[in-house]
């Protein structure tokens, strides 16, 4: 499997406009801890690095839902999960690049709308993620999370499938 970019569709310009150049000032990695998802931090951390550009590694941590009566039971909870992220991202290998700007991020959020709210609010220009997901019940279906960023995303996205680490 190769990696995909995809690119949102932009007016058409003229053949000697140079605008058309992406820059890229920002990458974002979304990391589910995984392995794909490690693939693809890496990568986005040679593409930082090639494009002098800032890095910043994102993880969301879904909220945990339950009924109303149920709260007094998992009261912090969320809290606890979201710093047990944050200790497990500020710990994880970025890459062998010394020099890279990287900012870690970690919030409480669903996975694609996270990236997309974090894609806005930081200005990144590229999103490079890993392909994951798994087929057990229940589960979301493989790649739905990038479909979204994807849909919602209006920068380019660059999708690292499993295979692709190999």
């Amino acid at each position: 499997m190769t990696p995909i970019l995809a690119v949102p569709y932009a007016a058409p310009r003229s053949s000697t406009d140079t605008s058309k150049l992406i820059p890229i000032t920002t990458v974002l990695a979304p990391t589910d801890f995984s392995e794909p998802s490690d693939t693809a931090v890496r990568l986005a951390a040679d593409l930082a690095h090639e494009y002098e550009a800032k890095l910043l590694v994102a993880h969301a941590v879904p909220p945990v839902i339950i009924p109303v009566e149920w709260s007094g039971y998992v009261d912090g909870l969320d809290d606890e999960r979201v710093n047990a992220a944050r200790k497990q991202l500020e710990g994880q290998l970025i890459g062998s690049v010394a020099d890279l700007q990287i900012e870690r991020l970690v919030m409480l959020g669903w996975p694609a709308e996270s990236i997309v709210a974090i894609v806005e609010a930081h200005k990144a220009n590229l999103v490079v993620m890993g392909l994951t997901g798994t087929e057990r019940p229940l589960a979301p279906r493989p790649g739905s999370t990038a479909y979204e960023v994807l849909s919602s995303a209006h920068v380019p996205v660059l999708v690292v499938p499993p295979a692709a680490a190999a």
